[in-house]
């Protein structure tokens, strides 16, 4: 990697040199910002604002009903698809998915983050809770670090097996799926 060059006061600068200077810059603006436009690291976080119903032994992909925060210039949620992601932005990703259940005490509640599809089998990280005593609130965070291109659709699912339709609620947390840009 070129290092700049230090000016003296009162020294022309040859456009050689300015020209070097931006180049510089556009490298680094791109290295970390993923663009030369927008210099906020892309950021979407969704989240519901009222509870969903799932049913028992049934897969459901959440539908997101509000962004907390999403990229001005390239916003990756449309309230139009509410239970997509789109990557606008290519790069490193950190994802981060929360569920969080009603206070029943039977059954597997899990969740899985998915890439570019519609069940578990494309997740890229996925965690499940068994039964739990006392009928406690049960939440199921999940986490990915994951290379995404641009047209790339995220997905938040959510499956419990307790016999009967559970609850997803926005209390303590809630219902969330949060997708940061890492770097190129």
């Amino acid at each position: 990697m070129p290092a700049l060059t230090r000016s003296v006061a009162y020294t022309p600068l040859p456009a050689a040199r300015l020209n070097a200077y931006a180049d510089e810059i556009e490298r680094l603006a791109s290295g970390l910002f993923g663009n030369l436009t927008n210099t906020a690291r892309p950021l979407t976080i969704v989240r519901r604002t009222s509870s969903l119903s799932v049913a028992n032994n049934t897969g459901v992909i959440i539908t997101w009903q509000t962004a907390s925060v999403d990229s001005v210039q390239l916003p990756m949620w449309d309230p139009g698809s509410p239970t997509i992601l789109t990557v606008r932005t290519p790069g490193q990703y950190l994802l981060l998915g929360t569920i969080r259940w009603d206070g029943g005490t039977t059954g597997i509640k899990a969740s899985a983050l998915l890439k570019n599809a519609l069940n578990d089998a494309g997740s890229i990280g996925s965690n499940g809770l068994p039964a739990l005593s006392g009928g406690q609130a049960a939440p199921t965070p999940t986490v990915g670090i994951e290379p995404l291109v641009a047209g790339d659709l995220l997905r938040l699912d959510c499956y419990q097996d307790s016999g009967a339709t559970r609850t997803l609620v926005t209390d303590r947390g809630g219902v969330k799926l949060a997708a940061l840009w890492l770097g190129p």
